[in-house]
């Protein structure tokens, strides 16, 4: 079990990586609404809503790509456009997995 200076410093650790990732994978004026860090191993999740306009949803993916490329990272990105049989209103959103970040981009 880690001490206490050990677990303030994955924290630590945890948050800078996020903040890194906001900066450098995400696009100007991106709206974030919720996330999570977890450490040990870190792992962020940045949920984001597009405005209910799709051209801004997949700028926001192709521009989280290019950055996971040039980096390079391995991810997986796959979009979810469709209704389901019990739901109301269709489903829409892209998920995009890394091995340090999920990113979510609902609402388009």
């Amino acid at each position: 079990m880690a001490n206490k200076t050990q677990a303030k410093n994955a924290v630590d650790n945890a948050a800078a990586a996020a903040k890194n990732e906001i900066d450098l994978a995400l696009p100007v004026g991106v709206n974030i609404v919720d996330g999570n860090i977890s450490f040990n191993p870190t792992r962020i999740t940045i949920a984001m809503d597009a405005g209910g306009n799709q051209a801004t949803a997949e700028s926001w993916r192709d521009s989280i790509k290019a950055y996971l490329d040039s980096v390079p990272r391995t991810y997986t990105a796959k979009s979810f456009m469709g209704r389901r049989e019990n739901d109301a209103e269709p489903v829409h959103f892209i998920i995009i997995n890394s091995a340090l970040a999920t990113y979510r981009i609902n609402n388009f």
